[in-house]
């Protein structure tokens, strides 16, 4: 599991990209090994990906989003 802090940090070092983590999260989520299908009632895939590719794109006009834009957080 990725502290807040560290991938806020990775994000405005290019190290990962939003869609990295969105992709990431929606793997574990489907990983049918793991808790995903018991824990999640529905999963917006295509809203997660579509999201995240907008803030790769505000992170690469050099505007700093909040610091939780692109961090993946379930409720």
């Amino acid at each position: 599991m990725r502290e807040i802090e560290t991938t806020h940090r990775e994000l405005l070092g290019n190290e990962v990209t939003a869609r990295d983590l969105a992709e990431e999260a929606l793997t574990a989520i489907g990983n049918e090994s793991g808790e995903g299908e018991r824990t999640f009632l529905k999963v917006y895939e295509e809203s997660a990906r579509v999201q995240a590719d907008a803030i790769d794109a505000t992170l690469k006009a050099g505007i700093q989003p909040g610091p939780l834009a692109g961090v993946t957080i379930s409720i």
